[in-house]
């Protein structure tokens, strides 16, 4: 019982973590122009294509979904 019990709160915990990262993803995704701004110029990136890379990759559902699937076994590798 006291296992059983254990799964369902890590289910409902991951669950809860996946509509955050989620939220989180998208929040980020309306504020890229805001971040890139705070980009040094110093640093001579160009922000036209480093955006253009972050929406094509870190904002793709392709990336979200592998990201928390590795992110849901490194829970449970620390649960072995």
């Amino acid at each position: 019982m006291i296992f059983t019990c254990a799964i369902y709160y890590l289910i409902c915990m991951v669950s809860h973590f996946k509509n955050e990262f989620y939220f989180c993803i998208e929040k980020c995704y309306e504020q890229l122009d805001e971040i890139l701004k705070d980009i040094p110029p110093d640093w001579k990136i160009d922000v036209p294509s480093m955006k253009a890379l972050l929406v094509s990759n870190l904002f793709s559902d392709k990336w979200k979904q592998r990201a928390f699937i590795h992110f849901t076994y490194l829970i449970q590798k620390t649960q072995q």
